[in-house]
C-alpha cells in the first residue's frame, strides 16, 4: 500500500482553501492535519501504484490546492513494477545517421 506524508499549500482565499478542506476531509484516501498558515500536512493511502498517481494529480487539481509537495514516500510493500524499456528517441538515432554521411 503506496503511503505519502504531502504539505500542500493552500490558498489564501477563504472560499477556495474552505473548498479544498471539505474535499480532503471528504476523501477516506486522505488523513489531513492541523493547517498552520497556509500548510497543510496529509497522509495518503492507496492500494496500487496508479490509484496513488492518480490521487496526487486529483490533489493538485483540487481548487484552494497551490502545490503538492512531497514529505515521505513509502511503497516498501508494493511490488515492483516490470521495468518499461524506453522507446529510442531522435538524439539516439541521430548519430547513426550522422555516420552515413549525406544521401
Amino acid at each position: 500500500m503506496p503511503v505519502s506524508g504531502l504539505v500542500l499549500t493552500l490558498s489564501a482565499d477563504a472560499p477556495d482553501r474552505d473548498a479544498a478542506l471539505a474535499a480532503l476531509r471528504a476523501d477516506s484516501r486522505v488523513t489531513v492535519g492541523e493547517l498552520v498558515a497556509a500548510s497543510l500536512p496529509v497522509v495518503t493511502e492507496t492500494d496500487t501504484m496508479d490509484a496513488h498517481e492518480a490521487l496526487w494529480h486529483e490533489l493538485a487539481a483540487l481548487e484552494g490546492v497551490l502545490m503538492v509537495r512531497l514529505a515521505f514516500h513509502d511503497f516498501s510493500d508494493v511490488d515492483a513494477p516490470a521495468p518499461r524499456r524506453r522507446p529510442p528517441t531522435t538524439d539516439e538515432n541521430s548519430d547513426e545517421e550522422a555516420d552515413r554521411g549525406p544521401t
